[in-house]
């Protein structure tokens, strides 16, 4: 907060400082006391504003992000893949698409009970978290669905960022006690030009 002291004035001086984004303006004599209440006043509404902000970030935040694995989800990979597809026309650039699918997940569930189950969708999403690039996008497309919207990226460097994740989850799954059952995924892949062509690859 910014308190203005004014040593001599008139109130047009005064209103100019407010308009100038002062939070409070006192004249230069104002007693110690005073200004030292004042200025806890302003420090008070301070703290509560700034946490009313940290609310409102953290509300935002969980509206787009998915309880379980903290990826982003499906409302906001429908908004960011409009964006993207809208970005990928007017400049003409690339941009791919990957969907993923968890292999036989309902037996992990069926077999080990929904706490694994749980617990595999978590360690999958850090695995993508850490595969992907911090521009790409990763995301919780539903129940044991993944979908990553990669930026500027074409077809052979989004399939070559799929075989990254493949080796990724194979040594992710040595560490889970599933009786010899391994964690595999399946990938779709498609990537868009910018000209209305669109290439499919399946992984």
């Amino acid at each position: 907060p910014v308190v203005v002291l004014i040593e001599k004035g008139d109130a047009s001086d005064r209103i100019l400082a407010l308009d100038l984004g002062a939070c409070d303006c006192l004249p230069a004599d104002i007693c110690d006391q005073e200004m030292a209440a004042r200025i806890r006043a302003h420090l008070r509404q301070k703290e509560r504003m700034d946490h009313l902000r940290q609310v409102k970030s953290d509300l935002a935040r969980l509206a787009l992000t998915d309880s379980l694995t903290h990826l982003y989800n499906r409302a906001f990979f429908d908004v960011t893949l409009e964006a993207e597809l809208a970005r990928s026309v007017r400049t003409g650039k690339p941009f791919s698409l990957m969907l993923l699918d968890l292999d036989h997940f309902k037996k992990v569930n069926d077999t080990y009970g929904h706490g694994q189950g749980d617990r595999v969708l978590q360690e999958v999403a850090k695995c993508l978290g850490r595969t992907v690039r911090r521009t790409d996008t990763p995301c919780r497309y539903g129940g044991e669905e993944f979908a990553i919207i990669l930026p500027e990226t074409n077809a052979p460097q989004a399939f070559t960022l799929a075989s990254r994740i493949h080796k990724s989850l194979q040594a992710l799954s040595e560490g889970f006690n599933l009786h010899g059952q391994p964690i595999t995924i399946s990938i779709g892949l498609t990537c868009f030009a910018g000209d209305n062509t669109i290439s499919p690859q399946d992984v």
